[in-house]
């Protein structure tokens, strides 16, 4: 395997021309789902992006989908309860699922970076015509894996209440875009 493609824009996941059936991250529930069920899947309920290469466009090397939720203002800290607890819940982004092929796995490309940095740049954009609060993502654990430092790393904070869930808000998101130099 070499480690240098050029990776195409990341794109709405396009059944007739990205290869689903072979992907695999090894953890079996991000693999049924681009496999099996990213093709049923509404459009409404949520929106599948794949990141591809020009030299193997078919071949996906990894995904993410977004849609909307809620954040339980008891998954915030007292600080930030005390400013929008009274609403119970407030309006977020979810980033359902993030996944790399296990191919790419632990390699100098980056993918899932890549992925995660296009999801929030996504994300910020849209909530300045849909309101929310920040990016909501449940960290998925395999025996092997736990991307919960991945995405500590890049601010999400672990949810209060909800074991397995961590959040980042907006104005982290917008921080850290700006200091990409992306807004």
């Amino acid at each position: 395997m070499t480690d240098h493609f050029t990776f195409n824009p990341i794109e709405l996941l396009d059944v007739a021309r990205h290869n689903r059936k072979t992907f695999s991250c090894g953890v079996e529930v991000l693999d049924i789902f681009i496999q099996q069920k990213a093709r049923r899947e509404s459009p409404e309920l949520s929106r599948t992006f794949v990141l591809t290469c020009s030299e193997l466009p078919g071949e996906i090397f990894g995904y993410y989908s977004l849609s909307a939720t809620r954040l339980s203002s008891n998954d915030l800290p007292d600080h930030i309860k005390k400013k929008i607890g009274q609403y119970g819940a407030i309006p977020a982004t979810l980033l359902s699922r993030l996944a790399t092929s296990s191919k790419y796995q632990n390699s100098k490309l980056r993918v899932g970076e890549t992925l995660l940095i296009d999801a929030i740049h996504r994300s910020y954009r849209v909530s300045h015509d849909v309101a929310s609060y920040g990016i909501v993502v449940d960290i998925l654990k395999s025996p092997t894996s736990d991307p919960t430092k991945f995405y500590e790393r890049y601010g999400f904070c672990l949810c209060v209440e909800t074991p397995g869930r961590a959040y980042l808000p907006m104005h982290t998101v917008r921080t850290l875009l700006e200091r990409a130099e992306l807004i």
